[in-house]
């Protein structure tokens, strides 16, 4: 499950983007948007920057999904009390080419434990980058 989102085209500034995708992906003409804010930026183990907006749809609009979508569906903000946290444990060890033979003990792997959000709602898992913008909107409401 995911927001609607993508990368930025030449010349386009990230609330600019958030419309065409949404218009791509859901088919919501940007007419119908009104930007009520945004909330702060998370960047992805990639690096790359995600810039989530808060917006209201001004009626009348309907939803189309695009080829890229597979289902929409609607969740509402009291949905968000749902939330939960799990933990998530990562290893991280040295790729095969790094000079391992100097490492004191040959060995370097370290383990982390970070909570993630993520919510149960009618039948479907929201977690990941999606749960932790809705954790943050949950913050402001």
């Amino acid at each position: 499950m995911g927001l609607p989102g993508g990368r930025l085209e030449e010349g386009e500034g990230a609330w600019e983007a958030a419309l065409r995708e949404l218009e791509e992906e859901l088919g919501i003409v940007p007419a119908r948007v009104r930007r009520l804010g945004a909330l702060p930026v998370f960047e992805r183990a990639r690096g790359e920057l995600v810039y989530p907006f808060v917006a209201r749809l001004e009626p009348p609009f309907r939803v189309t999904p695009g080829a890229e979508v597979a289902e929409a569906f609607w969740l509402p903000l009291e949905a968000l009390r749902g939330l939960r946290y799990a933990e998530i444990r990562e290893v991280s060890r040295l790729a095969g080419r790094f000079p391992k033979r100097h490492l004191p003990g040959g060995v370097w792997r370290r383990r982390l434990r970070r909570p993630t959000p993520y919510l149960l709602h009618e039948g479907r898992l929201v977690w990941g980058l999606t749960a932790e913008i809705l954790a943050a909107l949950a913050t402001f409401l």
